[in-house]
C-alpha cells in the first residue's frame, strides 16, 4: 500500500480504514489530474482493487 497517494500522504489511521473498511474519512486537498484544483473526498479500493477518490 503507498504511503502518498494523489498528492497527499496517508497517516496510519487511513491506511488502517482502507485495507478494513475499504474506504478512508474524508480527506482534502487531494491532486487529481485533469481537475483544476484541489479535491476533496474518501479514497476507495474499487472492486478492481484500485485506489480512486469518490468525491463529497
Amino acid at each position: 500500500m503507498p504511503f502518498e497517494v494523489f498528492g497527499k500522504k496517508l497517516t496510519d489511521k487511513q491506511i488502517a480504514d482502507l485495507l478494513a473498511k475499504g474506504k478512508t474519512g474524508k480527506i482534502k486537498g487531494w491532486k487529481l489530474p485533469g481537475a483544476a484544483g484541489d479535491t476533496e473526498g474518501k479514497l476507495i479500493l474499487n472492486k478492481g482493487f484500485e485506489l480512486e477518490v469518490e468525491k463529497a
